[in-house]
């Protein structure tokens, strides 16, 4: 049946902490460039899986189908809502960690 889908999103490891069961997920698909669905996150994989050459957390949403355009095996992009963040933080989190792990370990 295709009135729902289900849809996979590859979180690296270090995306990881950011995400949660619960937050908003937009989906741009690249058959539909103009078009935007949204959905939930339902679930988030215990364990990294590889997809393609890259170890990814694959967290799942569900989403409605109601005009039947979506098909199994479409690829795009997604886009999570995690919530706002100082500019700061957006600019340098990363490479702080970075930094503070080569560091102390």
């Amino acid at each position: 049946p295709l009135s729902e889908m289900l849809i996979e999103v590859g979180l690296a490891d270090h995306q990881l902490t950011s995400v949660k069961v619960g937050q908003s997920v937009s989906l741009r698909l690249d058959a539909y460039p103009g078009r935007v669905w949204d959905s939930r996150i339902d679930a988030i994989s215990p364990r990294s899986e590889i997809r393609g050459n890259d170890s990814v957390f694959v967290s799942e949403a569900v989403l409605e189908n109601e005009d039947r355009n979506l098909r199994p095996g479409m690829t795009g992009r997604v886009k999570i809502d995690c919530g706002r963040r100082r500019l700061g933080w957006v600019l340098f989190h990363r490479p702080w960690e970075s930094l503070v792990t080569w560091l102390f370990w």
